[in-house]
């Protein structure tokens, strides 16, 4: 007993000193890129509020719609999804005759707290409920942590620099066809600029991984070069968030008219209230208002999660070029948890939605 307890407390050690080192060796790395800088040091990146078009080995859109970098980011957040679906299905096969793994068990907590939470106030809709609850957790969930992957937003295309104010780089060849951002930054004027089509996307697609060529010039870009990451946070495009607050506020009105049936837009439309004496044309009046309560929940849904999660990817990308030592693992997990905390809001108050939505406006 002695033994054992002995040989695990070792271990332990050996392991906490493992991991010391190497957290030791990260900073240590991390200081020297920014003393040495050139090509290692931090580089502040372009905050361009649209999605940006990108090219990925030739592939510039798919059925006529040019491809963004948004896109890539929902194909991983589904891809993501899909690897859950299945890992469940696999365990619950495996908890049927045997203890069950520690990582389903934590996915399966996780579904079993918002089965409970939709069950509490869902009543005899709570499957219904629950379906687009679950669902729009974990696409959010998926969306706020993916983006917080290393190199997540810096590795794409070389392009030039293609609005006045921003900063470029000039693009330095590493060996063969790989290439970095090198020298001093360049604030960008108007007379600077390239104008070419894809808002000057080098033709041939050059890529930081893998920079090509433009056969034209013999340079990855004619004159200064930015990144457009190949992958994006997925709510930092408002496509995105107000897309699935349009589809969460429609569903409400959906799941309804289920339970009331064609009276449930008798909240929004009271036209009964109109010939009740007293209160009744200010409980009309409070209906027309319940019209724009529903719009303002569109809004409300989406600048909420996209203002959280901008700001929270302009921070991180700031914190790593002021402070690129140490801090910046501290903004990553404010990331975490408040990226964590925008998918369970936004998830909670689908449920609450929904669940309003099923039970008669008096």
């Amino acid at each position: 007993m002695s033994d054992h307890s002995h040989t695990s407390t070792t271990d332990q050690s050996s392991g906490g000193n493992g991991r010391t080192i190497a957290m030791l060796a990260l900073i240590l790395l991390g200081v020297a890129a920014v003393v040495i800088g050139g090509i290692w040091a931090p580089r502040s990146p372009a905050v361009i509020l649209p999605a940006e078009k990108i090219n990925i080995f030739g592939i510039k859109s798919f059925f006529g719609v040019p491809l963004v970098n948004t896109h890539t980011a929902m194909i991983i957040v589904d891809l993501l999804i899909v690897m859950l679906v299945l890992t469940i299905r696999r365990g619950a096969k495996t908890a049927a005759t045997s203890a069950p793994s520690g990582w389903y068990n934590a996915w399966e907590a996780i579904i079993e707290y918002w089965w409970n939470q939709t069950s509490e106030v869902g009543g005899k809709y709570t499957k219904k409920i629950f379906y687009w609850v679950i669902a729009i957790f974990f696409v959010v969930w998926f969306a706020n942590m993916s983006k917080l992957v290393p190199g997540y937003e810096a590795i794409g295309n070389f392009v030039e620099v293609h609005k006045a104010g921003l900063t470029g780089y000039d693009a330095q060849n590493l060996f063969g066809n790989v290439y970095a951002l090198d020298g001093e930054g360049i604030r960008v004027t108007d007379d600077m600029l390239y104008h070419g089509d894809d808002h000057g996307a080098v033709e041939t697609g050059g890529v930081l991984a893998s920079a090509v060529l433009a056969e034209d010039t013999g340079k990855i870009c004619e004159h200064l070069c930015e990144v457009i990451p190949w992958f994006r946070g997925l709510a930092t495009d408002m496509n995105f968030t107000f897309a699935l607050a349009i589809v969460v506020m429609v569903m409400v009105q959906v799941i309804g008219v289920q339970a009331l049936g064609i009276g449930y837009f008798q909240k929004f439309i009271n036209i009964p209230a109109l010939s009740s004496p007293g209160m009744g044309k200010i409980d009309f009046a409070v209906g027309l208002l319940e019209i724009v309560s529903e719009v303002s929940k569109i809004l409300s849904f989406s600048f909420r999660l996209f203002g959280n999660i901008f700001a929270g990817g302009l921070l991180l990308a700031i914190i790593g070029v002021l402070v690129p030592v140490i801090l910046p693992g501290g903004i990553f997990l404010l990331e975490t948890f408040v990226g964590s905390i925008q998918a369970y809001v936004f998830a909670i108050l689908t449920l609450v939605f929904m669940a309003q939505a099923t039970h008669a406006h008096h």
